[in-house]
């Protein structure tokens, strides 16, 4: 069994080691805690076709994110403006990381989408500051994404970029329409 089909196992039973061992490769000294954040919201992409609001991620691609990113700001509670301003980060790192080709066919460009999740998460970050337990950890997560936020996108890449040498062959069998998609992440675009 080659390379390839252990990673291709890992993804569909164990996408946290798959994800680690991606990460780990990588030279990126990302501080261990934003590695586990960043495990966590690649891992929960590959099993679920939904984010933790409830909707489908290619429903929250064709939704503009500014007008998001606005609701965040007018939210009426500070946990609904942290999840917000986050799920906008997330966004923008994961679509900026694995699809390249996104912006081809869009008005807008990619450093349009790196500045509006560095940004985001830097709101995150100040919206949780000054409290503690689990939100001063948060607070480091999301400031270290947000000042590191162009280099942790090159690192989700080469991730993005290893995912391609297995799955490109999946993708032309099982769905030849798309264009360089992760089938294995539920985020095909047709």
């Amino acid at each position: 069994m080659g390379s390839n089909q252990l990673s291709k196992i890992d993804l569909d039973t164990r996408p946290e080691a798959f994800f680690h061992a991606e990460l780990t490769k990588q030279t990126s000294a990302l501080p261990e805690v934003v590695e586990f954040y960043l495990v966590k919201m690649l891992s929960d992409r590959a099993r679920s076709q939904t984010n933790a609001g409830g909707q489908n991620f290619l429903e929250v691609l064709d939704q503009p994110l500014a007008l998001l990113y606005q609701q965040a700001e007018q939210a009426d509670s500070p946990h609904r403006e942290v999840e917000l301003f986050r799920q906008v980060g997330d966004t923008s790192l994961f679509v900026c990381s694995f699809f390249r080709d996104f912006f081809r066919r869009k008005t807008y460009s990619r450093e349009y989408f790196r500045d509006l999740g560095q940004v985001s998460y830097r709101r995150a970050s100040d919206a949780l500051n000054g409290r503690s337990g689990v939100h001063a950890v948060l607070t480091d997560i999301y400031d270290e994404l947000s000042e590191r936020f162009h280099s942790v996108v090159e690192v989700l890449s080469e991730v993005a970029t290893g995912l391609q040498g297995y799955t490109e062959q999946e993708a032309a069998a099982d769905q030849p329409d798309a264009d360089r998609c992760i089938p294995k992440l539920h985020l095909v675009r047709s």
